[in-house]
C-alpha cells in the first residue's frame, strides 16, 4: 500500500489519497492528527507527506512521525 498523506488535490498514481476533508484527490476522509491510524502495521510501502508537516500542530509532530513509522 502507498499513501499520500495530506493529499488535498494532488492525486499520485497508485497511492491512496488521505486527507481530513473531502477533496480532489481524497480516497479517504481522516484526520492525520487522530492516533493510531487505521492501517495495520508496516503494511504501507511508500508514503507522501507533501507541504503537510507544517500545518500539523506541534503536539502532533512526533506521533505523526511514530504512525508513519508503525504503518
Amino acid at each position: 500500500m502507498n499513501l499520500n498523506l495530506g493529499c488535498g488535490n494532488l492525486a499520485i498514481p497508485g497511492a491512496l489519497g488521505v486527507d481530513f476533508r473531502q477533496c480532489g484527490a481524497a480516497d479517504l476522509i481522516l484526520d492525520l492528527e487522530s492516533f493510531p491510524w487505521p492501517f495495520a502495521d508496516e503494511r504501507a510501502e511508500e508514503m507522501w507527506a507533501l507541504d503537510i508537516i507544517e500545518h500539523l500542530a506541534p503536539r502532533a509532530f512526533w506521533p505523526f512521525i511514530e504512525e508513519c513509522h508503525r504503518s
